[in-house]
């Protein structure tokens, strides 16, 4: 990506409210204690609403997936049905992602991108483990 086109994206990302900021969090690993880089969830859903604009498969992929999970739950709580559990978010995320992504994006994205969308994910949940 070439300078001129990280400003415009950083521009276009800027016109529909992202932030930049950024916080930096420690927490304690198996590993140890790590230090981490975090942007807000304002941002990172930006930042996927703003991709998914681009036709980003992977960006619209978890967008729907995020979507489809967080309604889901939403609404059997405002039914009175029990909420999901941890479990049952992931598995509804995880089975909407590869629906929508399909197969071969899946198993074509690399593991880095793999770990980002997980370690994304687990942030939202509020399950650092």
């Amino acid at each position: 990506m070439t300078i001129k086109r990280k400003a415009n994206t950083f521009k276009a990302l800027q016109k529909i409210g992202f932030t930049d900021y950024i916080s930096e969090v420690l927490t304690d690993s198996n590993l140890g204690e790590r230090s981490a880089k975090l942007i807000s969830i304002d941002d990172f859903s930006r930042m996927i609403i703003y991709a998914a604009s681009q036709g980003k498969k992977e960006a619209i992929a978890l967008n729907m997936a995020l979507t489809k999970m967080s309604l889901t739950d939403f609404f059997r709580d405002a039914f009175g049905a029990r909420p999901l559990t941890i479990e049952e978010k992931r598995k509804a995320f995880y089975e909407t992602y590869v629906a929508s992504l399909g197969w071969e994006g899946w198993l074509i994205m690399d593991r880095w991108e793999d770990e980002i969308i997980l370690e994304s994910y687990l942030f939202l949940m509020g399950d650092m483990n």
